[in-house]
């Protein structure tokens, strides 16, 4: 529908969408080209966060496809946007996967502080489902 109306933005936050999706079902490389295009979308039109957004997600997949170093550039590259745009919970979900990046990186202490700034901001906004993924990841 969003090609029908010519809404770039609603196309972008579509395939944002479908990102998420075939990232679960580990069909990266469409995850990837979709991902691709929404943030070619969100950067001409200036949305700071959902490129912040689809940056993450992009990160997520180079993780789970097992290249933390490109992982972990690209979620830099989210959290200073996150950081500009004052947006808490969009960086405490990176700082969540910050984490996760150092523990596959063989990093445990920068993993555990990465998490534990994680939940000082999952508390103060009182995000429950982040929270229990962060006492997760911490109590392991």
């Amino acid at each position: 529908m969003s090609e029908q109306i010519q809404d770039p933005v609603e196309k972008g936050l579509a395939n944002y969408l479908l990102v998420a999706i075939y990232s679960m079902q580990e069909s990266y490389e469409k995850a990837e080209v979709l991902a691709q295009e929404s943030l070619e979308i969100f950067r001409r039109r200036g949305n700071r966060r959902y490129e912040a957004m689809v940056l993450n997600e992009i990160s997520l997949n180079h993780l789970a496809l097992g290249y933390p170093e490109k992982s972990l550039q690209i979620t830099q590259q989210t959290l200073q946007i996150f950081r500009q745009i004052e947006e808490r919970l969009g960086y405490a979900y990176a700082m969540r996967h910050l984490g996760d990046i150092f523990k596959q990186l063989g990093q445990p202490q920068q993993s555990l502080e990465a998490w534990q700034e994680a939940k000082q901001i999952a508390e103060y906004l009182n995000h429950s489902h982040l929270l229990g993924q962060l006492e997760n990841r911490l109590e392991a």
